[in-house]
């Protein structure tokens, strides 16, 4: 779950993104993102593997940070008033988030959902 705007807005947070979307490409890592955004029109969101993305109003959700759940591991991160990264490493911790972001993604089901398959 991430600020879409917020983030291509920074040089400083999309610095190496193309080289770590083709590493995730390559794997085709499976992925649900839930992206906040100013408007539909326009996003541009890179191919990491196979998955998909929700589109959801900023208006409705504003937040200035990103939540990644991957294994065992949580990623926060702060983009408003200063960038601030923390990485927790913790299974329960992880399944709980997880099961928070399940939660999230069930009950955003009215909004814009892309598939990305890749060949």
């Amino acid at each position: 779950m991430y600020p879409y705007d917020e983030v291509q807005a920074s040089e400083e947070l999309i610095h190496g993104h193309a080289k770590h979307h083709a590493v995730l490409r390559s794997g085709k890592t499976p992925h649900r993102v839930l992206l906040v955004v100013e408007k539909e029109e326009g996003v541009n969101f890179p191919e990491m593997g196979d998955g998909e993305f929700r589109m959801l109003p900023q208006d409705k959700f504003p937040i200035h940070g990103s939540v990644t759940v991957r294994a065992n591991h949580v990623f926060l991160h702060s983009h408003k008033s200063a960038i601030l990264s923390v990485v927790i490493v913790s299974k329960e911790i992880a399944d709980v988030v997880r099961s928070l972001f399940d939660l999230a993604w069930i009950g955003s089901s009215m909004y814009p959902t892309k598939k990305i398959e890749v060949k």
